[in-house]
């Protein structure tokens, strides 16, 4: 193997690592593909931690859109509010580090963010996805704290239909797709050129004799690529803290694989302010949104049994998972899409196995018992399971 060769195989590695992302547990990515309108990806099981996990951009492709969207990141209901939600609550929250916070609309007196946490009273109380969802949420909360009990729960709701908001959602996605399409071009031109135009020029003509003309054409489509970054972040708007924006401009000046994956930096800002189910319900195809809202209505309804969480903020969170129910509800019955069908277990045929998780859906032999994969959710007997349904 030349040098060249192990050079190139080396960059290569380096420009695959720069496809991969880390995401929190309560966060999806959706990954633009060709033959089909996205890919949704979870954080990965077992590469990572219980905070987050790796996901795989698109290492061969890095013109296609990344989208990041966070689920509800606190829950409220008319007498308080939570610092978690039942997705961002993970077995993490088994930990001492990582607090739940319960705090009566009453008792607040300041709302604050700095960066990406939320601050009440002086003292922290929940971190979000980014700066700008902190912000929102913060608003959010201001605004429920200044309002009479009567009037908190329709402003609850609202906070929820908002990030729902179909006609937002296709304005931005449209919005960043056409102000980021040059940047996207010189993404792929720059890919182009270091691994398939530069490396045949070198093949035909050798290293000695047009290194300098391809270190020279490298410099200008980096340096081409780096305004239009600059301008693209400038033109869509997007709301990055500016440590955040300089930390990215250094490594994609100084670091040539992560240049080539630039437009990835900011296209997974777009939509985190918008709930996964609603960006699920616009990207994906039909199947593929019916599963994914399928395994998030069963673990609203049926969350995790947390020992640690309070009897007050157990409630603040059964409250307030209802009502983001109550509103997935509406969103698929306008689509035709009969949410029992939907959530229903598929009944076994297998003597052997006599009873499901309904939260995950798994079958046990045993009639009797709790999900070892669900945290002791108590499993549901076949036998219940098939008259309930020749009752309905």
């Amino acid at each position: 193997m030349t040098d060249e060769q192990l050079f190139l195989i080396v960059f290569f590695l380096f420009y695959i690592a720069e496809s991969v992302f880390w995401i929190s547990r309560n966060q999806v990515a959706f990954t633009g593909k060709i033959f089909q309108k996205y890919f949704l990806q979870y954080p990965d099981k077992y590469i990572g931690n219980e905070k987050g996990g790796l996901i795989l951009a698109n290492p061969l492709l890095p013109s296609r859109l990344v989208f990041i969207a966070e689920s509800l990141p606190i829950s409220m209901d008319d007498t308080a509010v939570c610092s978690v939600s039942t997705y961002s609550l993970n077995f993490s929250a088994e930990s001492k580090n990582n607090q739940v916070r319960l705090v009566n609309w009453n008792d607040i007196t300041s709302v604050n963010t700095i960066d990406n946490e939320i601050h009440i009273n002086g003292q922290l109380f929940t971190k979000c996805s980014s700066s700008d969802s902190a912000e929102k949420w913060a608003r959010i909360i201001q605004k429920i704290k200044s309002t009479q009990k009567p009037g908190r729960n329709s402003l609850i709701k609202k906070s929820i239909m908002d990030s729902f908001n179909a006609d937002e959602i296709i304005k931005s996605r449209s919005s960043f797709s056409r102000i980021s399409f040059p940047l996207r071009m010189l993404c792929n031109l720059l890919t182009a050129y270091v691994f398939i135009i530069a490396p045949l020029i070198i093949i035909q003509y050798g290293l000695m004799y047009t290194i300098l003309n391809i270190f020279l054409l490298y410099v200008f489509f980096h340096l081409l690529t780096l305004i239009t970054f600059i301008i693209t972040k400038y033109k869509s708007k997007l709301r990055i803290s500016k440590s955040d924006f300089i930390t990215i401009l250094i490594k994609v000046s100084l670091f040539p694989p992560a240049l080539m994956h630039v437009n990835d930096y900011l296209s997974v800002k777009v939509m985190d302010r918008f709930h996964p189910l609603a960006l699920g319900l616009e990207l994906l195809p039909q199947n593929k949104f019916e599963s994914m809202a399928k395994a998030w209505i069963l673990k609203l309804k049926y969350p995790l049994n947390f020992k640690q969480l309070t009897k007050a903020q157990r409630n603040v969170i059964d409250n307030f998972n209802r009502m983001e129910i109550d509103h997935i509800k509406s969103i698929l019955s306008k689509h035709e899409i009969d949410i029992k069908e939907l959530i229903r277990p598929k009944l076994s045929d297998d003597p052997s196995l006599r009873s499901y998780c309904p939260r995950c859906h798994i079958e046990y032999a045993v009639e009797k018992g709790y999900c070892s994969d669900c945290n002791e959710i108590e499993l549901v007997p076949w036998s219940a399971a098939k008259e309930s349904s020749k009752d309905e």
